[in-house]
């Protein structure tokens, strides 16, 4: 088992800067059932993010804005800004303690009930939050607990005082999950959720203190290489301090599926449901239940295009109007889920990965944008002639990287190699044009042993290691031990043909 450093090592930072922009058409701008307003939004979205360079422990700070600008309708410009700072103390191998602090000015969504009962703009508020858990892996078992805490503010806005809409959410919660195969998770949570507000009665004379707690069972999974999801059933309670609210008891349920289509689109499908808090008069709350799907398609490793479609349906608190585009839900229950249960160190980071000497294929620790940038590069390295290699089965290719490598056109870049490896192993295929491969396991070994360092055999325990850090499904112990064997015999030909003295 690695060791972890005595004490947090002296901070080494990487730094990223973006300046994304793109155009949004929103088909229903204002959440009306009738006399709908169609609009397009240019989007601005600069952002700054540091993170710590070390191979334990995280420490990232980060702060960015969403500049909106509507075509015809210039009232519902909007800038919302934020300023994130979290960090993870790894105590050893398995467990760690983690926790964060932020501040985010926003505007609330036109779908929110409490939208119809202010003038010409989005209502701001402002958001101050914090979070802080433990996590501990006992064998196949892991255990997470911690809390969350959100003060909001919200401004007037037009003839309403929503001053009366300020309140401090408290979520507490705790989680247990049991890996019984290494791409599967079932798990039990419970979540305390405390809703406090300022004003002890609002402007209508309501007390709108609540508290309650959400139970639920659920699974998570990595299906395929190309498929992956999970999902949860539970029940919500949640019960009000004014005496003419009723309490809520419910069932609850959540799930998402995220399906890699393409080696650049991937499509995805969620449904939700949450208790949402509002001030109008005689309701408590209201429950929100969301279905979307979206898609995202990238064209290079700075451009995307998505398209997204969202349904939404509330079920309590005689709110009319409404869409599911948006999420704004506010409570201790959803930022749990969302800070606590979902905030899990990298899949790299966890347990069960073999302790093995990786060399350069660590860069696979790398963000996903990283590998995406070197798949391009691949792509437009690449020529036709070079599929003569690949086409082959590794050992012969092997054979002839052994005895004429510097007369074998191929991809020479160690992350372009493994960038490619990625795609054959999600998809059994490249993108790259003319290659009839032997099989899959012959061109992801050929890829695998051009981009792990000539001096290191490739065992099974890197391809176990390699697989889980780039979030692949567990491969089969035959395949395993064949990608393996195939690899290190490319990667053994590259050290005889080119020789050991410098990286090929």
């Amino acid at each position: 088992m690695n060791r972890l450093p005595a004490s947090v090592p002296a901070l080494s930072i990487a730094l990223a800067l973006g300046l994304p922009a793109g155009l949004l058409y929103d088909s229903n701008i204002f959440a009306t059932r009738s006399d709908e307003v169609d609009d397009i939004l240019t989007l601005f979205t600069p952002a700054v993010t540091l993170v710590s360079d070390w191979e334990r422990h995280r420490l990232q700070a980060r702060t960015g804005a969403t500049l909106a600008r509507y075509r015809d309708n210039g009232d519902e410009d909007y800038e919302d800004y934020w300023a994130e700072l979290e960090g993870r103390y790894d105590i050893s191998e398995a467990g760690n303690v983690f926790g964060g602090v932020g501040y985010t000015a926003e505007h609330e969504d036109r779908g929110s009930p409490d939208e119809t009962l202010v003038g010409d703009e989005p209502t701001t508020f402002d958001s101050r939050h914090a979070h802080a858990g433990v996590a501990h892996r006992f064998g196949d078992y892991n255990l997470r607990l911690g809390g969350t805490f959100e003060a909001l503010d919200y401004d007037s806005v037009g003839p309403l005082n929503n001053d009366d809409r300020d309140r401090d959410l408290i979520g507490l919660g705790a989680r247990l999950g049991y890996e019984f195969h290494p791409d599967y998770e079932a798990y039990v949570q419970l979540i305390r959720d405390i809703r406090s507000y300022n004003d002890p009665v609002d402007d209508f004379g309501y007390q709108r203190d609540s508290d309650g707690e959400r139970i639920a069972l659920g699974f998570k999974g990595r299906f395929t290489n190309r498929l992956q999801g999970g999902a949860y059933v539970g029940w919500i309670r949640q019960a009000w301090d004014d005496s003419r609210f009723n309490d809520l008891s419910t069932p609850d349920f959540s799930g998402a599926l995220s399906f890699r289509a393409t080696p650049r689109t991937t499509v995805s499908a969620a449904v939700d449901r949450s208790l949402e808090e509002t001030t109008l008069p005689g309701a408590s709350g209201y429950l929100y239940t969301e279905a979307s799907v979206n898609a995202v398609h990238r064209l290079d490793s700075r451009t995307r295009f998505s398209a997204g479609h969202g349904r939404g349906d509330r079920g309590r608190g005689g709110a009319k109007g409404g869409r599911g585009v948006h999420d704004f839900a506010r409570g201790g229950g959803r930022s749990v889920e969302v800070k606590v249960f979902r905030g899990q160190r990298p899949v790299w980071a966890q347990e069960g990965i073999p302790e093995v000497e990786l060399g350069r294929l660590n860069v696979s620790r790398a963000p996903a944008h990283v590998l995406a940038r070197h798949e391009d590069e691949a792509l437009a390295r690449y020529s036709t002639e070079m599929a003569a290699l690949y086409n082959l089965p590794a050992d012969a290719a092997a054979q002839l990287l052994q005895t004429a490598y510097g007369e074998t056109p191929r991809l020479d870049s160690p992350l372009q190699n493994l960038a490619m490896y990625e795609q054959v192993m999600v998809f059994g295929r490249t993108e790259l044009e003319g290659i009839q491969a032997a099989s899959a396991i012959d061109l992801a070994a050929i890829f695998l042993g051009t981009a792990a360092d000539k001096n290191l055999p490739i065992t099974e325990d890197t391809v176990i290691a390699l697989n889980r850090i780039l979030g692949l499904k567990e491969m089969p112990a035959d395949e395993r031990a064949a990608l393996a064997s195939r690899a290190n015999t490319v990667r053994e030909a590259i050290l005889i043909g080119h020789g050991p003295e410098t990286d090929h």
